[in-house]
């Protein structure tokens, strides 16, 4: 399979991957640390990689309201 691996994972990520035969690449190889999370799911689904990213709310909405009511806030 191949894969993407967003900034926020260990680098030993990409190697264990690798060892199992998949096609890795990462986030930081491509020169996308720190590039808006539209600009990387763009750039993994153009290389049809599956992107993996510890990233909590990665594909969520692109619009998010400036302030959360409690009862949207997380821990």
């Amino acid at each position: 399979m191949k894969f993407k691996l967003d900034e926020n994972l260990p680098a030993s990520s990409s190697a264990i991957l690798a060892n199992a035969g998949h096609d890795i690449d990462t986030v930081a190889d491509e020169g996308l640390t720190g590039a808006p999370d539209q600009d990387v799911v763009a750039a993994a689904t153009a290389a049809g990689r599956i992107l993996i990213s510890l990233e909590r709310g990665l594909g969520g909405p692109p619009a998010r309201p400036t302030a959360n009511p409690p009862s949207l806030t997380h821990p």
